[in-house]
């Protein structure tokens, strides 16, 4: 006879230690007539399942697990997916190794937890996914899952609140707040105070992920893999780190702890890997195809082992591999804007799409599925690895002094030393040394008395900074006229540099500080300007040149020096399914700051008095399920 096993009696055998973290029945359990359950007998050919006429509606069960007795096994190959309505619930049966997982959408007020509830969320990030590809490649019947979740809902185009500063995405997602409100723009931020970049963190910055303002009375969150997320801390679910992403701020880790030993139990070790950097060959491409297509599968069982394991309103998921697969897909030779590397980055877009589609096809009616990317991927336009030294050019000063102590020095290093090796090492150290050998690479040596001019990490764009007096602790660059001088010879001295080969400017446009078009009290954190470089691939270059302060050369002549062949893009998209959004429609831009506040609207809490941005199907209908 089959038992459903109640909440409650759940939660006993838990503390009995007869169920696990995820809640699977460890051991049999004795029936107790005193439980409420449902009883679910099977036909004959065990495919079809009948409920009994003593199931009363007024029964809620959030999540419980079906078994048989010894007598009666069930083979799960012979399970299908089942819908039974009880009202006001739906139970959807799903097979789950050796039973069927079972779960109940609570009532849409529920007086145990305090608050209205709408709908739940399921949301779906590809992190940097291409929209152009996206709906390239959707009309082309590669991802079938995806182009039927956009006839199902809603499509929007997603734009940043500046296309420049390629870090504030996923920060801007999770806050809820605008770049100026919270400060973050890359992982290795400059600490004005310490001069030096350091890894951003709490409470350096107010990065506070608005699952985690959650508590016991209101949703509970799944969250898995998250870029860019604070150290983690306890809140009313589940929140798993750098699983399967390589963009992190904190190492590894998960919320509760003892969740990792159970996902390395039942799932096996994180397949997350670090980037490669160096320039490959097609046989290093297919290895990292390879990896990014089994990555991809494995979050994905994860994802569903969670979603049906665990009880949640809200279950937050990003996919990594279209992002590291467009850094590293994108054709590289010839050098030259042919786009991405078809038969490699589709087959990781694909691995994505069929992990959308299992997921998502486990959703009950009610669930609300947001799926999309915050920014985009395209050619590698950046020239940032040759940014330092043509700062040094311009900061030299009439008796030659430089900003570094060991002029090229460290130039000379790099260059010794292949980017590949490099990095091998690198990646086999603890993140804190890490984070200190890319700084080096990029800063060391710098004497700040003699650099008024401060060359940031970037990915893309370049960042620059100068060293003021009353701001930075070794400042040097007096406020005002000085301040002012010292941004427009920079802003000339960039403009000055062209290709040797053909003449044209590497320079695009040079943005500063106030023409970021945005407040907060963290502005003072971001770069003084931000140069914008040529929409040309950078590979094509041997070496810049200007006329005022000399050459420079290109590292790597005719490739691309860190081996990405694809860089960041501002615009995303965002496909949003259910009763708030209306069916196969192409609506106008939103904002990412606005993807939190939708998001609570829909779960039915009360935004948070610090939160910004617009409910994006706010003054539309709500539209009835069916």
């Amino acid at each position: 006879m089959a038992r459903i096993v109640p909440v409650r009696t759940r939660n006993a055998c838990r503390a009995q230690g007869k169920i696990d973290t995820c809640g699977i029945l460890a051991a049999p359990i004795p029936f107790r007539p005193s439980a409420r359950f449902f009883r679910v007998p099977l036909d004959q050919d065990s495919t079809k399942y009948r409920p009994l006429a003593n199931c009363r509606s007024n029964d809620r069960f959030e999540k419980a697990d079906l078994y048989f007795s010894a007598d009666r096994r069930l083979e799960p190959e012979s399970i299908r997916l089942v819908y039974y309505h009880i009202a006001p619930y739906r139970i959807w049966f799903d097979r789950v190794d050796h039973g069927i997982s079972i779960g109940v959408p609570p009532s849409s007020y529920d007086k145990t937890r305090g608050y209205k509830r709408m709908s739940r969320v399921f949301f779906i990030g590809l992190d940097a996914a291409e929209p152009s590809l996206i709906t390239q490649w959707m009309s082309d019947g590669h991802l079938p899952n995806m182009l039927k979740l956009k006839k199902k809902g809603s499509y929007f185009p997603i734009g940043s609140k500046n296309d420049h500063l390629v870090g504030l995405p996923w920060p801007t997602f999770y806050t809820g707040k605008n770049p100026g409100n919270h400060g973050a723009y890359h992982y290795l931020q400059w600490d004005p105070q310490k001069m030096k970049s350091a890894r951003i963190d709490r409470p350096w910055l107010p990065l506070n992920p608005f699952w985690r303002y959650f508590d016991s009375n209101g949703p509970r969150a799944i969250v898995l893999d998250i870029p860019l997320t604070p150290t983690l801390e306890a809140f009313h679910g589940i929140e798993i780190n750098g699983w399967a992403t390589h963009e992190v701020l904190v190492p590894q880790g998960a919320q509760p702890r003892q969740t990792l030993d159970w996902i390395k139990k039942t799932i096996g070790p994180a397949p997350g890997f670090a980037e490669r950097y160096g320039n490959f060959g097609s046989r290093d491409r297919l290895v990292i195809r390879d990896r990014l297509v089994s990555m991809t599968r494995q979050a994905s069982r994860l994802a569903k082992n969670l979603m049906v394991h665990e009880s949640w309103d809200l279950f937050l998921v990003v996919f990594s591999a279209t992002h590291r697969g467009g850094h590293q897909l994108w054709r590289a030779e010839p050098c030259a804007e042919r786009g991405p590397d078809d038969s490699l980055l589709l087959d990781v877009y694909k691995a994505c799409d069929l992990a959308v589609g299992e997921l998502t096809s486990q959703m009950s009616p009610n669930t609300t599925i947001l799926l999309g990317s915050l920014h985009g991927m395209g050619i590698n336009h950046s020239r940032t690895e040759i940014l330092p030294d043509m700062i040094e050019k311009i900061i030299t000063d009439k008796a030659g002094r430089k900003a570094r102590q060991k002029p090229g020095r460290i130039s000379l290093i790099k260059n010794f030393i292949p980017s590949k090796i490099r990095h091998e090492i690198k990646r086999r150290m603890p993140q804190t040394l890490q984070d200190t050998l890319t700084v080096f690479w990029r800063m060391g040596g710098v004497d700040w008395q003699h650099s008024p001019v401060i060359s940031l990490l970037g990915d893309y764009d370049g960042y620059l900074r100068i060293n003021l007096k009353g701001r930075e602790s070794a400042g040097i660059i007096e406020p005002g006229c000085q301040f002012d001088e010292w941004i427009q010879k920079t802003i000339d001295g960039l403009h000055s540099f062209v290709d040797r080969d053909s003449g044209q400017p590497v320079v695009l446009d040079v943005l500063q500080h106030k023409d970021l078009n945005m407040n907060g009290a963290c502005m003072d954190f971001f770069p003084d300007l931000i140069v914008e470089w040529q929409k040309t691939p950078a590979c094509n270059h041997r070496e810049i040149v200007s006329p005022i302060y000399g050459a420079v050369p290109w590292p790597t002549p005719g490739l691309n020096p860190e081996g990405r062949t694809g860089n960041h893009r501002s615009q995303g998209f965002l496909i949003a399914c259910g009763a708030q959004f209306s069916k196969n429609e192409v609506l106008p831009p939103v904002g990412i700051v606005d993807l939190a506040p939708t998001i609570i609207e829909i779960l039915g809490c009360p935004k948070p008095k610090d939160m910004e941005g617009s409910i994006i199907f706010q003054g539309r209908p709500v539209k009835e399920k069916l």
